[in-house]
């Protein structure tokens, strides 16, 4: 077990080294002084917009965090990304479609300093910036003026015919008095959709139209909006054990409930489209169980009060669907799926003659594959989370009429890399 529990732990450090060399990529912090501090920065998936970032200036010196009250942004040339800091209020409510019934009505407004992502250049910016609930928002800046939302509101109304969804789209009137002075793109934008890409040639448009010279896209790398998270996972199983069958260790014996511990790694694939809400998730762990009885029968049989001992290592692959709800930073998920495990170590396998004071083994031939049914609960907030699950287990006796099965209850803790 000693052996399969640090390989695990070898793997998960070997991947969160990997993970962490790769994130270190060149750029350019720009200090408040607009002065440029050439480096390597951390450069993470950020599923939100980061209020601070990691930077050192070689690979051998110390890390440095800078925060976006700290200074004016950063560049990542290698992946064409500009990060400015800005200060800005936004309007983060969250809403759902599907669960109408369930929105809040009041508004949810954030105040904070940020960095965010700059996608057009020139006197009249366009910005980015994604919220905790994966809403993007678009944000413009003009000569005196601070940075502004583009305004697209999503609210819940009562009719007569019962509640539904309200748009408006106060952007469009935005950009119609931003874009007063050039009447026909104010027109051809007046019925402008809120995406990156109409908004990108918008800005674009009229940043030429005003001075042609210092209009620029910044061309980018297609956003990963729900990528793929990998993390490390331990946790202990509470395990009880019910024997059936005609088989004389199964037939009427009670075995003893045991604690066993359980170590590995998962992946956690969204699905398209889903924001996170739903995904395939999956784990590869090493598990053990230990039970034994007293096995009991009439007196004149030879196996009364005699002494078996089980105690297996699997190494257990769990397939399951994942639904985390989408709202907040402490966020509640459902696991539902199948777990299968094959034993790579038997620890015991012992049958105790207590009248001839022998050991001999107590079952030829074990069941090596286990199968499993899972069914979790848990809550995520950041990059760690915590999950009660109830699991089974198919049992290793090979008899087709006996078997000793197990139910588990398992708390469970992981941390994303």
């Amino acid at each position: 077990m000693k052996k399969i529990l640090l390989c695990l732990v070898a793997m998960a450090a070997g991947q969160c080294i990997v993970l962490a060399q790769v994130n270190y990529l060149p750029g350019v912090v720009i200090t408040r002084q607009n002065d440029s501090l050439r480096g390597l920065i951390n450069v993470k998936n950020w599923v939100t917009n980061p209020g601070e970032i990691d930077f050192k200036s070689d690979k051998e010196s110390a890390s440095h965090l800078y925060k976006a009250t700290e200074i004016n942004g950063f560049v990542i040339p290698q992946e064409n990304k500009v990060y400015l800091s800005k200060e800005f209020i936004a309007d983060v409510t969250y809403y759902e479609t599907s669960t109408l019934k369930e929105q809040a009505m009041s508004v949810e407004s954030l105040d904070t300093t940020a960095f965010v992502e700059q996608l057009v250049g020139g006197s009249y910016p366009l910005y980015t910036y994604t919220d905790v609930h994966h809403r993007d928002h678009y944000l413009f800046e003009a000569p005196g003026r601070p940075v502004t939302e583009l305004v697209y509101i999503k609210t819940i109304v009562a009719t007569d015919d019962g509640s539904g969804l309200y748009e408006r789209k106060i952007y469009q009137q935005q950009l119609d008095t931003l874009f007063q002075d050039d009447p026909q793109l104010a027109k051809q934008n007046r019925f402008l959709g809120y995406y990156e890409k109409p908004l990108v040639k918008a800005f674009l448009a009229y940043n030429k139209f005003k001075d042609p010279t210092h209009a620029e896209e910044i061309i980018q790398k297609k956003k990963v909006r729900n990528p793929v998270w990998f993390g490390v996972m331990a946790g202990v199983g509470f395990n009880s054990y019910k024997s059936q069958g005609p088989f004389y260790m199964a037939n009427g014996n009670s075995y003893k409930s045991s604690v066993n511990p359980m170590l590995g790694i998962f992946i956690d694939i969204p699905f398209p489209g889903s924001s996170r809400k739903f995904s395939l998730y999956n784990e590869l762990l090493y598990k053990t169980i230990s039970t034994s009885s007293v096995l009991v029968g009439p007196v004149y049989n030879d196996y009364a009060g005699d002494i078996v001992s089980f105690g297996f290592g699997y190494a257990q692959l769990n397939i399951m669907a994942q639904y985390t709800y989408p709202k907040g930073i402490v966020r509640p998920f459902i696991h539902v799926g199948m777990g299968n495990a094959i034993v790579v170590k038997t620890n015991k396998n012992d049958y105790y003659d207590v009248d001839a004071k022998k050991h001999e083994t107590a079952v030829d031939g074990i069941r090596k594959h286990e199968e499993s049914a899972i069914l979790g609960i848990g809550v995520k907030a950041s990059r760690l989370q915590v999950e009660a699950r109830f699991s089974t287990g198919s049992g290793w006796l090979s008899y087709s009429s006996s078997n000793i099965t197990s139910k588990a209850l398992q708390i469970v803790a992981g941390f994303r890399l």
